[in-house]
């Protein structure tokens, strides 16, 4: 019964190409939680023990097959033809979590280098883009479910599976940027506020002018007056 837990979770960390914790494995096996910790702990063991390429790693609670460091150099080229770097994953992460969205808020979220992202994930067919508006409608290409491994129904949830860490990124994000928002639209308030307390001075002055050469003229109706008599 273990080995055949063993030979699941190894088959799924293999098909996964990433690090799973161990209530994905869980939950996708549908194996019980502590079956699948002492599962893992073996296979450490047997894994990293035996002559093989492959090593098991354990991050905390995240377990994932890993290359051997002296086979490296075997795998470098394909990876590096296959991969997308850290910046462009990052971005297709806020596209897959906000999705469907449109270029203007990733933009508002990833900021201006974001639209050379958005180019480059275009150009490796992993998104399109159609006009909506006065932006664009960013969509998910067949290849990005095919590259995933994404079942037949892409349903919200599914998609938010491939980036479980990015949720408190892009809310820490869109929070940024409402405080900023609310920087802005504060600061002008206060530069309206004091543009009419200057209008409103210089009003006043110009009033207090008004009545200050009126007096003068009455000044010097009454000198007159007094002159002729």
């Amino acid at each position: 019964m273990i080995n055949e837990i063993k030979n699941k979770i190894e088959a799924l960390l293999f098909a996964s190409a990433k690090k799973l914790d161990v209530e994905s494995i869980s939950s996708i096996l549908s194996i019980k939680k502590q079956d699948v910790i002492n599962a893992l702990t073996e296979m450490e063991k047997e894994i990293n023990n035996r002559p093989s390429s492959v090593i098991l790693i354990n991050e905390g609670n995240l377990w994932g097959l890993n290359v051997k460091e002296k086979y490296s150099d075997v795998v470098s080229k394909i990876v590096s033809e296959t991969e997308l770097d850290k910046a462009l994953m990052e971005t297709l992460a806020v596209i897959t979590w906000k999705y469907p969205v449109t270029q203007a808020e990733i933009i508002r979220l990833r900021h201006n280098k974001a639209y050379d992202h958005i180019k480059q994930l275009e150009e490796k067919g992993f998104i399109m883009k159609e006009k909506k508006g006065r932006s664009f409608q960013i969509k998910l290409t067949p290849k990005f479910f095919t590259y995933f491994d994404l079942p037949g129904k892409h349903a919200k949830e599914t998609l938010k599976e491939l980036f479980p860490n990015q949720s408190d990124e892009i809310e820490k994000s869109e929070q940024e940027i409402d405080i900023m928002e609310e920087q802005k639209v504060k600061a002008a308030e206060e530069t309206e506020n004091k543009k009419i307390q200057i209008q409103k001075q210089i009003a006043d002055e110009k009033e207090n002018e008004k009545n200050l050469k009126k007096e003068l003229e009455n000044l010097d109706s009454e000198f007159n007056l007094l002159e002729k008599g």
